[in-house]
C-alpha cells in the first residue's frame, strides 16, 4: 500500500477540493435560482425545493451509515489492505441493503397519499404535488450508483490519502445533477421532467467514480465485494444512534422547506428559502476547512483526549471563519440588496432585517462547528443523538410558533435561536468531557470571536445606508486583521508588542 502522506499534505490537498466545491455549490446556488424562477412560478420553484429537501432526508440511513463507517477506516483499518477490503465491503453491500429500504420509502409516499397530507395544497397545486411523489421513486433508483457504493468508495479513499478525491466526485456528481435539472427546467420541463434527467445524469457520475475508485483500490491490493452475505445488520444498529443523529439535524436543517409550509404560504417559504441561498455562501465558505478536518480530528485525539493539537485545529477554524467567511458576509450584506431585483426577476423582495438575523444564524454555526466536529470525530454517538433529538423538538415548536406569529422574520429569528441552542448543548458536552486549563484557554478565544462577530453583523442594520456600506467594508478589513495579524508581524507590517 502506498504511503500515507503528511497531515499539512492532507490538509492541502483537501482544502483546494473543498475550495473548488465551495465555488461549484455557491455558483450553482446563486446562478440555478435566477433560471428556475425564469421558466417557474415562485410556488412551483418552493415544490422543488422541498422536494430537495425530502430527497435529503430519506437518505439519512445510507449517509449515517457512510459517516459511522467512515470513522471505522480511519481507527481500524491502518494500513492494512485486506482490513480496508473488509470494511469496504461491509459498508458498501448494508448500504445497498439500504437504499432498497429507501426506495420502499418513497414508494409509501407516493401512492399512500402521505405528501398531500404533509403539504394540503390547493386545487391548483395538486399537481405539482403528485410530480413529487413520481420524482422521489425515479430519483430513488439512483441510489445504489450515486451514493451507497460510490459514497462508500469515496469515504474509504480517506484512509489512503486526503479526502480530496472524494470531494471531487462529489462535486462532478452534484454538478451533473443540477446541471441536467436545470437544462431540462430552461426547456420548459416540469417537476418530474427535471427530476427524471437529474437522476440519470447523477446515476451515470456515480458509475463513473465507482470505475475510477475500483480501478484506483485495485492498485493498491484493496478489492470490494458486493454479496448479501456481507450485509451486516450489527452495524446499521451500530450506527442507529448516528442515523437518529443525521435525521433530527436534516429535518432541522430543511425545517423551512418541510415544517414552515404548515404556518406561512408555500411562496413566502421560498422567498426567505432564496434569502438563506444567498447567505448560505458563509456556510459554504466554512466547509473548505472543517471538511478536511474531520479525519485530522479523528488523528489529534488518539488515546490522550482532547490534546495539543485538537485546540490547534479548532483555533483554525476561527481563524479561518474571522479572516475569510466574516469578512465574505459583511460583503454580502452590501452586495446583496443591489443584486437580489436582477437575481431573482422581481419575483421575490429583498428583506434586509432577514438578511442579518440569516447570517447571525451561520456565524453561530461556524463558531460552534469545532466542538460539534470533535465530538462527531469522538464517535460519541449516543450524545450527538441526544443533541439531535433535543434540538429538533425545539425546531419544530420554534419554527412554528414564531413563524406563525412574526411570518418570515420569525422564521429566521427560529434558525438563529436553533443554532445557538445546538452550540451550546455541543459545548457543554465537550466541556464535560475535555475540561482543564487547556480547554478553558480555548474558551477565551471562542467567547472574543463570538462578541466581535456579533457586533460586526448587528450594527450594520441598525445605522441608516449611508453609514452602512462603509461600516461593513471597515468591519470587513477589521476582521482580516485581528484574524491574520500574526502573519503580518512576520512581514513586519504589525507592531510585534501589540
Amino acid at each position: 500500500m502506498s504511503s500515507t502522506p503528511a497531515p499539512w499534505q492532507r490538509m492541502l490537498s483537501g482544502s483546494t477540493a473543498a475550495v473548488a466545491r465551495v465555488g461549484v455549490v455557491f455558483l450553482m446556488q446563486v446562478g440555478l435560482v435566477p433560471l428556475y424562477l425564469q421558466h417557474w412560478s415562485a410556488t412551483q420553484f418552493g415544490y422543488w425545493m422541498f422536494l430537495q429537501s425530502a430527497i435529503v432526508i430519506i437518505t439519512v440511513p445510507d449517509a449515517g451509515l457512510q459517516a459511522y463507517v467512515e470513522v471505522a477506516y480511519i481507527r481500524h483499518s491502518g494500513r492494512s489492505s485486506r482490513r480496508l477490503s473488509m470494511f469496504l465491503s461491509m459498508g458498501a453491500s448494508t448500504g445497498l441493503m439500504l437504499s432498497v429500504l429507501q426506495l420502499l420509502i418513497c414508494g409509501v409516499l407516493h401512492y399512500s397519499g402521505a405528501l398531500h397530507w404533509m403539504l394540503h395544497p390547493p386545487a391548483s397545486e395538486t399537481q405539482w404535488v403528485d410530480q413529487i411523489g413520481a420524482a422521489l421513486m425515479v430519483t430513488a433508483l439512483s441510489w445504489p450508483l450515486a451514493s451507497s457504493v460510490a459514497g462508500s468508495m469515496g469515504r474509504a479513499s480517506v484512509v489512503q490519502g486526503s479526502v480530496a478525491p472524494q470531494i471531487w466526485w462529489s462535486i462532478l456528481t452534484l454538478l451533473c445533477g443540477s446541471a441536467a435539472s436545470a437544462w431540462c427546467a430552461s426547456l420548459g420541463g416540469d417537476l418530474l421532467q427535471a427530476a427524471q434527467a437529474s437522476a440519470i445524469a447523477t446515476a451515470i457520475s456515480g458509475f463513473s467514480c465507482i470505475l475510477y475508485f475500483r480501478a484506483r483500490f485495485r492498485r493498491q491490493g484493496v478489492r470490494l465485494m458486493l454479496l448479501p452475505r456481507l450485509v451486516r445488520m450489527a452495524v446499521v444498529k451500530q450506527a442507529a444512534g448516528l442515523m437518529l443523529k443525521l435525521l433530527f439535524e436534516t429535518i432541522r436543517q430543511h425545517s423551512l422547506r418541510l415544517i414552515a409550509p404548515q404556518v406561512v404560504a408555500v411562496a413566502s417559504m421560498a422567498s426567505l428559502s432564496v434569502h438563506r441561498t444567498l447567505v448560505g455562501a458563509m456556510q459554504q465558505a466554512f466547509g473548505v476547512i472543517s471538511a478536511p478536518l474531520l479525519p485530522e480530528y479523528v488523528r489529534a485525539q488518539g488515546k490522550d483526549g482532547f490534546s495539543a493539537e485538537s485546540a490547534r485545529l479548532m483555533r483554525l477554524q476561527w481563524r479561518f471563519f474571522t479572516g475569510v467567511v466574516l469578512p465574505g458576509g459583511l460583503l454580502l450584506f452590501v452586495l446583496g440588496p443591489r443584486l437580489f431585483e436582477v437575481w431573482t426577476h422581481g419575483k421575490i423582495v429583498f428583506d434586509s432585517v432577514v438578511f442579518s438575523i440569516l447570517l447571525l444564524a451561520v456565524a453561530s454555526f461556524a463558531l460552534f462547528a469545532p466542538f460539534t466536529q470533535y465530538l462527531q470525530a469522538a464517535n460519541k454517538v449516543r450524545e450527538q443523538a441526544f443533541v439531535a433529538a433535543f434540538v429538533l423538538v425545539a425546531s419544530v415548536l420554534l419554527v412554528l410558533g414564531l413563524g406563525w406569529l412574526f411570518d418570515a422574520r420569525g422564521l429566521a429569528a427560529a434558525f438563529l435561536l436553533i443554532e445557538l441552542l445546538q452550540g451550546s448543548l455541543c459545548l457543554r458536552l465537550c466541556w464535560q468531557c475535555c475540561r482543564g486549563p487547556l480547554f478553558a484557554a480555548l474558551m477565551r478565544q471562542f467567547c472574543l470571536v463570538g462578541v466581535l462577530s456579533a457586533l460586526a453583523l448587528i450594527l450594520p442594520n441598525a445605522l441608516p445606508e449611508a453609514v452602512r456600506q462603509p461600516l461593513c467594508l471597515i468591519g470587513a478589513l477589521g476582521a482580516v486583521v485581528f484574524s491574520f495579524q500574526s502573519q503580518l508581524r512576520s512581514f513586519g507590517l504589525w507592531p510585534a508588542s501589540y
